[in-house]
């Protein structure tokens, strides 16, 4: 390239400056780019700030092509601008972005020059370029910033103006031309309320005089006359500002016509959807008997809600090829006609039928201009203005037409309304079928909207289409939250991934799933629900949707594990009752046995030994006393839950009840010839508590009992101490021991370690439950620690109310 340029150089009759001969001339510490071209993409020569600018070395620039250096669209874009200097040889300045390399992007302002050779031709183009983009920007800034705001204020919608602080314009948009139809000159400096209606002129004066004091009014709704007379709604707000130290109010007015009639036909259609929502409540809850009659009504509540004159229903009888006019409802002063038209031929109306056999339905907005005579003629001879007929379709066949009648004034239907009429229609041949065929869609109907089951149906992608009132009480989902939103909302996360892939791979195969999933209502609250999921098949056999049925099973489920817990329980208590009773009647029948065999043999045998007779009676006693003991467990286990034994407090010296049981069993133990150890540890100084001493005595007795019951040798340990505001109690034996999986039931009722227990040692199991009721109820805890074969430690508190010692010697 460098010989092609050079060459093209060379024929420019030296005319263009050497790489040396640029270099003289050039200022390097200028700030400005300086360079020349020797064609419209060739470089000549570039100073040193031109060079930098490029990134380029300075050497490199020389005879260099500028799509080498530039971005292509840049370079595109400065080669036409050089070819234009090339052909016009005239000096040009130009601005435009241009990509540096070290640079950036920057603004330029170049200058080019053309010099020419002696037969005045371009032999080379001097360059040069002045960075102008900080100006650039500040200026497109200001510009920006300037046209944005016009743009905001000219093309926004609402109208903005500016009053003065005595409600006359200072300015006003232009929107105000589009809404209010005035001319900006002719209306500034007037008052605004030329624009208020004279009903609104209070109203708007007070707001006017509120924002003056407020500074600032919240948006109220209100009307503003056209200049034509009418009236439109607008919506304003406004603040109270000071401009140029004078008190001015910008007020934003937004024409909410549009919105207002939205409103109104919204309102409209509700309160349609709304009829046609009652009407269709009306058909599935009415009896068969009770057809017509609601038939009737419905007609008359649709024919005043559009402002018919006349409503109708006609039969299709394609048989006999007639149609039957067989309901009807006019208005007062309106001629009925159903008495005429009971065998209309369908020859008649041929242009009808054909419209309605295909679905369509029929609007004639004005009746003598309708083409087709015949029908025209039976039209007018009603004195119709307009009419419009809506097909009874069951599936594609027609069985009739509901139609409206306009007789005093003309009327054209909205979609809306047709669309709403259409449902009805539908309604009316759900109603003439269930009547035909003795109800058994309406039944159908009723059964999906008011079965006690949830019922869902989703499409073959699993999306909600329907959901039955039940639906949304037991999920707390409403149907707009529910139509349109996978069934996986309902997820609980109780189930894993492949609980639902089996559940899926069930149904796309054509199957029908049965299960129980727990679901999950919009509160978070868990559900329990019964399902089956089956497919809905097309008629080519592929599947379309799928209906899920679904019961709430959550209070069964409750009720079962409430029922199984129950059933252990009584089971247990079975288990308990029967093991009592068994060892009830050992308890009883042993002692008794002893009692009634011996005082037999005292009966029929005379004994001259005084120690047999001695003997005999003591083991009566003895059995007597057991059988009183068992007695007295059950006596006080009844009042125990009765509620009928109190806590009795009065003052009791610890000290010498715990004396009187330790010489008690003292003894006990040495009648039993057991090498068993027994002591006492209490505080040295006297204890007096204000505390039952019956039941406190109990508990104390019970415990060594036990010990005295389950130690054939070592020791049994009674000891007192005073913790804090409680007395902390500790009998201990060196006995058999408690397994530690019975350690946490032993304070049940009639339960023994083990059943090994009961019939070795005897008792009745009840020991151990009224010592823990006795100590609950003077305010104690009652625990134990236990190894088997090394003995069992009980431990247990009382309430400590200390009082003054009483002599607990006799009088």
């Amino acid at each position: 390239m460098s010989n092609k340029i050079a060459k093209r150089a060379g024929t420019f009759e030296n005319a263009s400056p050497s790489c040396a001969a640029i270099e003289k001339i050039s200022i390097e510490d200028i700030p400005h780019q300086i360079w020349y071209l020797i064609s419209p993409r060739e470089y000549g020569q570039a100073n040193k700030a031109h060079a930098d600018f490029l990134a380029w070395d300075l050497a490199k620039v020389c005879n260099c092509d500028i799509y080498d250096i530039l971005p292509k669209n840049e370079a595109d874009e400065y080669f036409k601008a050089n070819v234009n200097v090339f052909e016009s040889k005239k000096p040009t300045q130009t601005y435009g972005w241009i990509t540096g390399k070290n640079a950036g992007r920057k603004y330029l302002s170049i200058t080019k020059v053309p010099k020419l050779n002696s037969k005045g031709e371009v032999a080379y183009v001097v360059c040069s370029a002045t960075d102008i983009t900080e100006q650039k920007e500040i200026e497109e800034n200001l510009k920006n910033t300037e046209q944005k705001y016009k743009i905001i204020v000219d093309n926004t919608t609402d109208i903005i103006v500016v009053l003065n602080n005595n409600g006359k314009l200072i300015f006003i948009n232009d929107r105000q031309n589009e809404l209010l139809g005035y001319d900006n000159n002719e209306i500034l400096g007037s008052s605004f309320m030329r624009f208020v209606p004279s009903h609104l002129l209070p109203s708007m004066r007070n707001k006017l005089q509120l924002v003056l004091k407020s500074k600032h009014i919240e948006k109220f709704q209100s009307k503003l006359r056209h200049k034509d007379g009418g009236e439109i709604d607008v919506e304003i707000v406004g603040r109270a500002i000071s401009y140029e130290g004078k008190t001015t109010i910008h007020c934003t007015i937004s024409d909410i016509s549009k919105r207002k009639q939205a409103e109104k036909e919204l309102q409209y259609q509700l309160e349609l959807r709304k009829t046609i929502m009652e009407l269709s409540s009306d058909f599935i809850n009415i009896p068969i008997h009770k057809t017509t009659e609601a038939i009737n009504y419905s007609l008359k509540r649709l024919a005043n809600f559009v402002g018919a004159d006349r409503s109708y229903i006609f039969d299709y009888d394609h048989k006999k090829q007639i149609a039957i006019n067989t309901n009807e409802y006019c208005q007062e002063n309106i001629e009925p006609q159903i008495q005429y038209l009971q065998a209309v031929p369908f020859s008649e109306f041929a242009e009808w039928l054909q419209k309605h056999n295909q679905g369509e339905d029929i609007e004639i907005l004005n009746v003598s201009t309708y083409p087709h005579k015949s029908i025209r003629n039976i039209l007018e001879q009603q004195r119709i203005k307009s009419v419009l007929t809506v097909p009874l379709m069951h599936g594609n066949r027609c069985m009739g037409f509901i139609g409206f009648d306009f007789v005093d004034h003309y009327h054209a239907f909205t979609d809306d309304e047709k669309q709403m009429i259409k449902v009805f229609a539908q309604l009316l041949v759900n109603v003439q079928l269930r009547s035909k065929a003795e109800g058994n869609n309406a039944k159908l109907l009723m059964a999906i909207e008011q079965n006690p089951t949830s019922i869902v149906i989703t499409n073959k992608e699993g999306i909600i289409e329907y959901a039955n009132p039940i639906t949304t009480i037991s999920t707390g989902y409403n149907n707009q939250e529910l139509v349109g939103k996978k069934c996986s909302i309902f997820k609980s996360g109780f189930h894993d991934n492949h609980f639902y892939k089996t559940l899926w791979e069930t149904i796309l195969h054509h199957k029908i799933w049965r299960g129980e999933l727990l679901n999950k209502k919009k509160n978070g609250e868990l559900i329990w629900e019964r399902t089956v999921i089956s497919p809905i098949f097309t008629e080519k056999g592929g599947i379309s949707h799928f209906v899920s049925v679904k019961l709430d099973i959550s209070e069964r489920k409750a009720m079962i594990r409430e029922l199984q817990q129950a059933k252990e329980k009584a089971e247990e208590s079975d288990r308990l009752k029967s093991a009592f009773l068994a060892n009830m009647s050992h308890e009883i029948r042993s002692p008794l046995n002893g009692i009634i065999g011996f005082a037999t043999i005292l009966t029929e045998e005379l004994y001259e030994n005084p120690e047999d007779i001695q003997h005999y009676a003591t083991i009566i006693s003895n059995s007597g006393n057991h059988l009183l003991s068992i007695i007295n467990d059950l006596i006080h286990i009844s009042k125990l839950d009765s509620g009928f034994i109190k806590p009795n407090p009065e003052p009791t010296l610890v000290n010498d009840l715990l004396n009187e049981l330790i010489q008690i069993y003292t003894e006990l133990i040495h009648d039993r010839q057991r090498p068993i150890k027994i002591t006492l540890q209490v505080p040295d100084a006297p204890l007096c508590t204000n505390t039952d001493p019956t039941r406190l005595r109990q508990i104390l007795e019970n415990l060594l009992s036990n010990a005295l019951k389950f130690t054939m040798e070592g020791s049994i340990s009674m000891s007192c101490s005073i913790k804090k505001d409680m007395l902390y109690f500790v009998v201990s034996d060196t006995g058999i021991g408690i397994e530690t999986d019975k350690q946490e039931r032993v304070f049940d009722r009639f339960i023994q370690a083990s059943s090994n227990t009961e019939r070795k040692y005897g008792g009745t199991g009840l020991g151990l439950s009224i010592s823990k009721a006795c100590v609950e109820m003077l305010g104690g805890h009652i625990w134990l620690e236990s190894q088997p074969n090394q003995g069992t430690t009980f431990y247990f508190t009382i309430k400590h109310n200390m009082c003054e010692r009483v002599d607990s010697g006799n009088d």
